[in-house]
């Protein structure tokens, strides 16, 4: 695996309008290909000063069963062993990824194309097949 995909970097560097919007909604387009969620008690420390991002208590990541009960409501993994524009037509119409553009999606994904845990979920689509 690359240690930064081209097209990823074009993404950051980029001054028209996919890279702007690239860096304006960089959270979302993170949520949307991830592969499982963060979960823990956040509690920002007391008083005043710099963000100071501190956990207390279990941290867990929760990966959802391999496929959705409703598939409008594919999340996570559940979106890696989908055929690759269905996959991206998913993230796209996630009510949460409305402000980003498809060609954005299409270009996250072709730099995840070499990821091995991608590869594991495409392989599992290919074992039920």
């Amino acid at each position: 695996m690359e240690k930064f995909p081209k097209n990823m970097r074009l993404l950051f560097d980029a001054d028209g309008a996919e890279g702007a919007n690239f860096r304006q909604n960089i959270k979302n387009y993170n949520s949307a290909f991830a592969f499982a969620s963060f979960g823990t008690n956040i509690r920002p420390p007391p008083g005043r000063g710099p963000y100071c991002f501190r956990l207390q208590g279990q941290t867990y990541h929760y990966a959802s069963n391999l496929h959705a009960d409703d598939p409008e409501e594919r999340r996570y993994g559940q979106l890696y062993i989908l055929e690759t524009n269905e996959a991206i037509q998913a993230r796209a119409n996630a009510y949460e990824n409305a402000n980003c553009l498809v060609s954005v999606f299409q270009k996250i994904n072709e730099a995840m194309s070499n990821n091995p845990y991608a590869e594991a979920y495409h392989n599992m689509r290919a074992i039920e097949q």
